[in-house]
C-alpha cells in the first residue's frame, strides 16, 4: 500500500517553521484567557456589583473549565484528527469570546446575581475551549523529529515565560485605552488570525500525521484485537510499569508547575502583608518579576544545549536546583538579621532557575516516551498533572497559612522539592538496576501480545556482542509480501524481534518487488529526510545513479564503517536496507557490534580515556557533491541514553572527521584498530528480495569493495523508531556482560 502523503518530508523549510510558530502562538491562548483579566478584577466587581471575593470565583470557573477541556479534547484527539479538533475549538472560542464581548456591551443588566452568573456561564465554555491548543504538544510530536520536537517545546516554554511577565502590563495598557471589556475582542482577533494562519500553513502531510491512528494501530498486528479507547490509554499511561519514565516526567512537571504558580502568588502576599516586610504592591510586583529572569535564562540555555543533553539530564539538574532554593531560604530565614525580602529574592531566583530547566524538558521528555497514537491521551495527562499539582499545592499552602508565615511556606516548598529530587534519582537508579538484572534474550517468551503492549523486548533482551563468526544463515524471516510485514505470524514476530534485540539487526526476505515496502512506515514511524531521498524517504544506494555520495560512487573502495547521519544533530534510529541487485563478487555489508567495541574499550582503556568517549569529542562534517554547504556537528562516540542503555555514533577517519579531542585520541585510535580487525567484522551478503534492519545506535556498518563494472542496488530508508514497534524493539546496548 503506497502512502498518499509524505509523513515528514514536507515538514521542512520555511512553511514548517511558520506552522510551528503559529501553533506556539495558539498555545498561549489558555494563559491569555485568564491573565488578561487579572488587572481588572476590582473594576469588574464594580461593574457587576459584586464583592471582590465573589469576583475571584472567575479563577475557580477557569480551572474547572480547563479540566473539562483537557478530558474532552483528549477524547476527541484519540479518535479524530487532532489538528482539526484544535482548529474547530478555536473557531468556537472566537465565537464564544465575541458573544461575551457583545453581552458585556449591550447595556442590559439583570438582577445582580443573575448578571454575574450569566457572565460565568459564558466564560466557562471559553475556559474549556482555550485548553485545546495545549494539545499542540501532541501535534509537535506527530509532525517533528524527536530533536526538533524538543526544540519547539522548549521554545514554547520561552514564549510562555515571556508572556507571563508581559501579559498583565499589556492587558492593563489595552484595557486602560479601550476598556476592560475590549480584552475579549482582542482575544477574538488574536485567535482568528493565528488559527487561520495555522490552517493555511498546514500541509497535507501535517493533516495526515495528525490523524488519529488508534482505530487501526493494534489491528495492523492482530486483526482480532479491539480498538483501544481513550480511558484505557490513560489508565495504561498512568499505572503501567512500562511507562515509568513517562510517569516520572509528569510528577516532576507537576512539582515544577506548582512552584511556578505558588512563588509569585504567595510572594506577593508575604511581601505586602508580612510584619517584617511591608512593601507596596508595585514594589512587590517588581521583585516577583525579577525572579523570573533566571527562569528565562535556564530555558534559553536548555534550548541551546538541547542536542547535547537529554531531557532527563535537564530534569535532574532542575530538580537539584529546585530543592536548593528553599533549602537555602530555610537557612537564611533562620538568621535574625536576614529580611524576608532578601530571603525571598534568593529563594525565588534559584527556584525559578530550576523551574526553567525542568518544565520544557518534562513536557518534551514525557511526550517522546509514548507512541504517536498515544499522544492525545499523554497530552491530557501532562496538562492534568500541572492542574492537579498546582491545585493541591495551593490548598496545602493555604492550610499552612503560607500567606502569613514565611518559614512555613519555605518548609513546604523544601519538603515537596526535595521529595521530587530524591524520587527522580531513585527512579533513575532503579531503572538502571532493572536493566542490569534483566534476563538474557534466550529467555524471551514467545508472547506476541506482550511484545506489542509493552517494553518487554527492551527489558528482557540484553544486547549480545558478536564477531565475524556469528551464524546468520536461516535467520531471515520469510514473508509473502512486504505488506504482510505488519501482520506477521507469532512465530515470525518472535524470531525477528528476538534476533534483532539480541544482536541489533535482523533480516527479512520477500520475493515481491513492488513498493508495498512503504508499509514499513507503520512499523518504524517517521523517516529521516535526506537530500538524495524521494518523498517517501527512499535513498537509492547505487553508484550508477546521478545523485549519490562519493562513498557510494567509489565502488572499488571500501565504504568505511560508520553510523548513519553522524554529521547530524538528529540522526535516525533504525536503518532498513532492501537489496534489489547484488554484485556477484564483493559488496557485502559489514556489521560491527558497538557492544563488542564498548566491552573491549572497558577492558583495555584507562577510565579517563573511556570517559572521554562519552563527551563531545569528534567534530564531523559533510558536504554533498556539487554543494558548498557543509553540515557539521560535535558528537560523542558513546552516549548514555535515558532508557539506561548506551548508544553509539561513529565516523571512520576521513576528510569529514575534522577534529578529535585530545583526551579522546587514545580511545578513538583503539576503536579504529578494533573496527579494522577482520575478526570483528561480520559480513552479510544481501540477495535480491532481502532486507537488513539495523539499530543505528548499536551497530556500525560499512561495505566491502566490488568491481565497478558490476551492478549493485539497494534501497535505504532510515526511521526515528516512533511507529508501532517503538515499544518492542530494543535501542542501544547495555553495559553488563
Amino acid at each position: 500500500m503506497a502512502l498518499t502523503t509524505a509523513p515528514k518530508d514536507e515538514f521542512v523549510g520555511f512553511r514548517k517553521n511558520i506552522f510551528n510558530v503559529l501553533l506556539l502562538c495558539l498555545m498561549m491562548v489558555a494563559f491569555l484567557t485568564y491573565f488578561v483579566l487579572t488587572p481588572w478584577l476590582k473594576k469588574m466587581s464594580v461593574d457587576f456589583s459584586v464583592t471582590d471575593q465573589t469576583m475571584t470565583s472567575i479563577a475557580a470557573v477557569y480551572e474547572l473549565g480547563k479540566v473539562v477541556g483537557v478530558v474532552a479534547c483528549g477524547r476527541l484527539g484519540n479518535t479524530h484528527n487532532i489538528l482539526y479538533v484544535t482548529l474547530g475549538a478555536m473557531a468556537l472560542y472566537a465565537i464564544n469570546a465575541a458573544v461575551l464581548y457583545l453581552y458585556l456591551n449591550n447595556g442590559l443588566r439583570f438582577h445582580v446575581t443573575l448578571d454575574f452568573m450569566v457572565f460565568l456561564m459564558l466564560y466557562f465554555p471559553l475556559s474549556a475551549l482555550c485548553i485545546a491548543p495545549q494539545f499542540g504538544l501532541a501535534i509537535l510530536k506527530k509532525t517533528n523529529s524527536p530533536l526538533s520536537c524538543k526544540r519547539w517545546v522548549m521554545l514554547q516554554g520561552l514564549f510562555a515565560c515571556i508572556l507571563q511577565g508581559s501579559s498583565i502590563p499589556l492587558a492593563e495598557w489595552a484595557g486602560s485605552i479601550f476598556g476592560w471589556k475590549s480584552e475579549f475582542l482582542c482575544l477574538v482577533f488574536f485567535v482568528s488570525v493565528a488559527a487561520c494562519g495555522l490552517y493555511t500553513a498546514a500541509t497535507p502531510a501535517h493533516v495526515s500525521r495528525c490523524d488519529a491512528i488508534a482505530q487501526n494501530t493494534q489491528q495492523l498486528l492482530s486483526t482480532d484485537q479491539s480498538v483501544e479507547g481513550y480511558w484505557s490509554k490513560v489508565c495504561k499511561l498512568l499505572f503501567s510499569h512500562n511507562y515509568r519514565t513517562f510517569q516520572v516526567f509528569n510528577l516532576a512537571l507537576g512539582t515544577a508547575t506548582a512552584n511556578m504558580y505558588l512563588l509569585p502568588m504567595y510572594g506577593m502576599m508575604l511581601l505586602t502583608d508580612s510584619v517584617s516586610c511591608r512593601m507596596s504592591e508595585s514594589e512587590a510586583a517588581d521583585m516577583v518579576g525579577l525572579t523570573f529572569l533566571p527562569n528565562f535564562g535556564a530555558r534559553v540555555l536548555s534550548l541551546l544545549l538541547v542536542s547535547r543533553i537529554s531531557s532527563e539530564g535537564f530534569v535532574k539538574l532542575g530538580a537539584v536546583i529546585l530543592a536548593l532554593g528553599p533549602a537555602l531560604g530555610f537557612i537564611l530565614g533562620a538568621l535574625p538579621a536576614m529580611s524576608v525580602s532578601t530571603t525571598f529574592i534568593v529563594v525565588g531566583m534559584i527556584t525559578q532557575a530550576g523551574i526553567g530547566f525542568m518544565m520544557p524538558s518534562c513536557k518534551a521528555g514525557a511526550l517522546l516516551e509514548v507512541r504517536d497514537e498515544e499522544a492525545a491521551a499523554a497530552n491530557s495527562i501532562v496538562k492534568l498533572s500541572q492542574l492537579v499539582f498546582t491545585a493541591v499545592g495551593q490548598a496545602i499552602a493555604t492550610l499552612l497559612n503560607g500567606d502569613a508565615y514565611f518559614m512555613r511556606f519555605i518548609i513546604f516548598l523544601l519538603v515537596c522539592n526535595a521529595t521530587c529530587a530524591v524520587f527522580l534519582f531513585w527512579s533513575s537508579w532503579m531503572r538502571r538496576k532493572a536493566f542490569a538484572r534483566a534476563p538474557a534474550s534466550d529467555d524471551l517468551e514467545a508472547n506476541s501480545s506482550d511484545l506489542i503492549d509493552g517494553k518487554v523486548a527492551q527489558a528482557k533482551a540484553l544486547r549480545q556482542p558478536f564477531s565475524a563468526s556469528l551464524e546468520t544463515s536461516g535467520k531471515a524471516v520469510r514473508i509473502l509480501s512486504w505488506k504482510g510485514v505488519v501482520n506477521l505470524e507469532k512465530d515470525a514476530q518472535c524470531k525477528l524481534f528476538e534476533f534483532y534485540n539480541q544482536y541489533g539487526f535482523g533480516l527479512l526476505e520477500c520475493s515481491q518487488t513492488t513498493d508495498d515496502i512503504l508499509d514499513m512506515h507503520k512499523l518504524f514511524g517517521r523517516f529521516v529526510t535526506h537530500d538524495f531521498a524521494d518523498q517517501f524517504g527512499r535513498v537509492i544506494i547505487d553508484p550508477s545513479v546521478e545523485r549519490c555520495s562519493k562513498n557510494v560512487r567509489d565502488a572499488e573502495a571500501e565504504h568505511q564503517p560508520h553510523t548513519d547521519e553522524a554529521y547530524s544533530n538528529d540522526p535516525g534510529t533504525i536503518i532498513t536496507m532492501r537489496c534489489e541487485k547484488a554484485a556477484s563478487s564483493g559488496g557485502e555489508v559489514m556489521l560491527i557490534s558497538a557492544k563488542a567495541m564498548y566491552d573491549a574499550a572497558v577492558a583495555n582503556l584507562a577510565p579517563a580515556a573511556l570517559e572521554a568517549l562519552f563527551s563531545p569529542c569528534l567534530t564531523v562534517s559533510r558536504a554533498l557533491p556539487g554543494s558548498d554547504n557543509v553540515d557539521e556537528t560535535i558528537i560523542s562516540i558513546f552516549t548514555r541514553c535515558s532508557n539506561g542503555q548506551i548508544g553509539v555514533r561513529w565516523r571512520s577517519r576521513d576528510s569529514y572527521v575534522r577534529i578529535i579531542a585530545e583526551d579522546a585520541v587514545a580511545g578513538y585510535e583503539f576503536l579504529e584498530q578494533f573496527i579494522a580487525n577482520p575478526q570483528n567484522r561480520l559480513l552479510v551478503k544481501l540477495c535480491p528480495g532481502q532486507m537488513l534492519i539495523v539499530d543505528n545506535t548499536a551497530i556500525i556498518h560499512g561495505r566491502t569493495p566490488f568491481p565497478s563494472n558490476e551492478e549493485r542496488r539497494n534501497v535505504r530508508i532510515n526511521y526515528y523508531n516512533n511507529g508501532i514497534l517503538a515499544l518492542v524493539l530494543a535501542q542501544g546496548f547495555n553495559t553488563t556482560r
